[in-house]
């Protein structure tokens, strides 16, 4: 079952499973621009598109500390414009001008699935090896085997994240993203970031 959320920001939309470690990040879809050679960002501007505030505030600060963490500058978008209704293109362009921004990340939620998995139980026989003589080898080779039925849930979220040149306006970096089993939201929020921060510095984009 897909559940859309064009209002909602991906780590308020999770359903939350029990995981024994933390979540996986994998990117799927990956364009950069090829000309000209990318020079690395200085001075970056974190959105997350969301209509509620705390979950937007968290993506975009750990967002930017994985940003400053390499050496780039990076402000949360929060900071400055904190209306939880739809910024404008007035009010984004502003602050993109009043900070001196190079380059502008937006995120948002293309879909958060939940998966069912039914495992039956099981019966069977199994042979084994004895000991003692013939009947202890008899008495010892047969046995019967159960596993108990289970449910597995897996779930996974899918963010799109697009970042936008401020001089020509003009986008030169998107992909799509999936991780699966996050435990919870700080959790997701983490590895979704380290591992397109990690991705852009690989492409040039950042130090």
């Amino acid at each position: 079952m897909t559940k859309s959320a064009s209002a909602l920001v991906p780590w308020l939309a999770l359903a939350l499973v029990a995981a024994g470690c933390g979540p996986t990040t994998r990117l799927g879809a990956v364009w950069s621009a090829s000309e000209p050679a990318p020079t690395p960002f200085t001075n970056v501007l974190v959105v997350g598109i969301g209509t509620e505030s705390a979950s937007r505030r968290l993506f975009e600060d750990r967002f930017s500390a994985a940003l400053l963490a390499r050496g780039t500058r990076a402000e949360s978008s929060w900071r400055h414009l904190p209306s939880e209704s739809i910024l404008s293109e007035a009010e984004l362009g502003g602050q993109v001008r009043a900070g001196g921004y190079d380059a502008v990340v937006v995120t948002r939620l293309l879909a958060v699935d939940n998966e069912q998995r039914v495992v039956p139980p099981r019966t069977g026989v199994s042979v084994g090896v004895g000991s003692g003589g013939y009947y202890g080898h008899y008495g010892t080779s047969w046995g019967i085997n159960y596993s108990p039925g289970y449910v597995s849930n897996t779930t996974t979220v899918r963010l799109e994240t697009k970042i936008f040149e401020t001089r020509g306006n003009g986008l030169v970096w998107t992909a799509e993203s999936d991780t699966f089993q996050p435990a919870d939201t700080e959790s997701a929020v983490q590895s979704v970031t380290q591992t397109l921060v990690k991705r852009l510095a690989q492409d040039g984009w950042i130090r």
